[in-house]
């Protein structure tokens, strides 16, 4: 069974448009290229923080899905069948270390670079 690859961009940022708008045109190509962009919102995953679900989704932009896990089973079982390529934005401190965890726990490429 082929697994299928998921592109997209980890945070945990809720400021979903910003966070697309600082790469466009690169995220455009992604789009054009694999039909779907993901952004992957782990804030329910940072230790020491109260969890907060949005009930509306946030659309973006076209072709652009948003993906926020509730907890890591959650996490785990969507990537269970996918292989991840994603640009990590996260930073390091260790609110993040249970974050790094689960995705050393997946099929992942991580490309790493700065939002700000």
């Amino acid at each position: 069974m082929t697994k299928k690859t998921i592109i997209g961009v980890v945070t945990v940022l809720d400021d979903y448009r910003a966070i697309f708008d600082l790469n466009k045109n690169l995220y455009n190509k992604i789009c054009v290229e694999f039909n779907e962009f993901y952004i992957i919102n782990l804030k329910n995953l940072i230790i020491f923080n109260k969890k907060s679900f949005n009930k509306k989704s946030k659309i973006v932009y076209k072709n652009v899905k948003v993906f926020e896990p509730k907890n890591s089973k959650h996490f785990i079982s969507f990537f269970k069948n996918k292989k991840l390529i994603a640009f990590n934005g996260l930073g390091k401190n260790f609110n993040n270390f249970k974050i790094y965890y689960l995705l050393s726990k997946i099929n992942l490429i991580q490309i790493l670079y700065k939002f700000h």
